[in-house]
């Protein structure tokens, strides 16, 4: 690899972190017309599409990667990662499985692992894998900010926090840091300094999605009606997807024994009253995200109005 095409892929991994995937597209782009067999960068293009959305361009950059090096492990968790956005996870499972027996001593490998096992519900295998990538790269915000999101789920506000500011204090630019110090202050009530990180995010990537969210949450956060579906959500989002199913039908079983309950004591009207209720309930919860995502497209097209970003 020459100077020039070296630079050009740290400047790609320094747009990245900073969450200018679109950036550093361009910049692994003008260094693959100078290395067109150069697997590292088809590996780090295919991160950058998939930061971008384009997870079939993605893809395809990462298994050229494979085909070009099969014994390096970057590209091998390049195609993991572009499997987990097709949610192919066994795929995925086996590409960063390979991706880690090839460099066992890399932080990345074991990162993406846990990344696996967060998004399948395995949060205990997720913070183990978070840690191991933190040990073997104690300065690595990313693992940082991995972890928080894990304290943040589990209602650790503090330890989400402390995670959060870490990875800030390592670069201060992190755009998944910001998110998250931005959803911890949600979760203490700070909505509006919650939003003050969003619009931060946003003025140096106008596109992220993460940034939007949260800023639409905070939104939601301060109404009424929308504040009290995102504190339900925010509370189901804090446990496994299977133990989300056990609770909604606990609550469904609950409201049919009270209904049940109440007729056989001869008050029609208050069981009737619990029927409303829960119908109420699963009407608000139905709604619910529809109503938040015209808030967000509502919140977007005001965000791509302003003139500073």
């Amino acid at each position: 690899m020459n100077g020039h095409v070296e630079v050009l892929e740290q400047r790609a991994h320094g747009q990245l972190a900073r969450g200018d995937a679109r950036g550093a597209i361009e910049s692994l782009r003008a260094a693959l017309s100078q290395a067109p067999d150069d697997p590292d960068l088809h590996a780090v293009l295919a991160i950058a599409l998939l930061a971008c959305k384009r997870r079939h361009a993605a893809r395809l950059e990462a298994e050229t990667a494979v085909t070009l090096a099969p014994e390096l492990a970057e590209a091998h968790r390049a195609l993991g990662y572009a499997r987990m956005a097709f949610r192919d996870l066994p795929g995925a499972g086996e590409s960063f499985a390979r991706s880690a027996a090839l460099a066992p001593d890399d932080a990345a490998a074991h990162l993406a692992l846990g990344r696996l096992h967060a998004a399948a519900g395995r949060r205990a295998e997720a913070r183990a894998a978070f840690e191991r990538a933190l040990l073997l790269e104690p300065g690595d915000p990313d693992p940082m900010v991995a972890l928080g999101e894990l304290e943040l789920q589990a209602g650790r506000k503090g330890a989400a926090r402390e995670r959060a500011l870490a990875a800030l204090a390592e670069l201060p630019e992190h755009e998944d840091a910001l998110e998250l110090m931005g959803q911890v202050l949600l979760a203490e009530g700070r909505a509006e300094e919650a939003r003050e990180h969003a619009l931060w995010i946003l003025r140096q990537d106008a596109t992220s999605e993460g940034a939007i969210r949260l800023l639409c949450a905070a939104k939601a956060r301060r109404s009424l009606l929308l504040g009290l579906w995102w504190r339900w959500n925010a509370f189901m989002s804090s446990f496994a997807e299977g133990r989300t199913i056990l609770i909604l039908v606990g609550l469904y079983v609950a409201q049919r024994l009270a209904t049940l309950a109440l007729r056989d004591a001869g008050l029609a009207t208050a069981a009737g009253g619990v029927s409303y209720v829960w119908l109420a309930f699963a009407l608000y919860t139905w709604f619910g995200p529809a109503m938040f995502a015209r808030s967000l497209r509502k919140e977007l097209a005001a965000v791509r109005l302003r003139p500073d970003f």
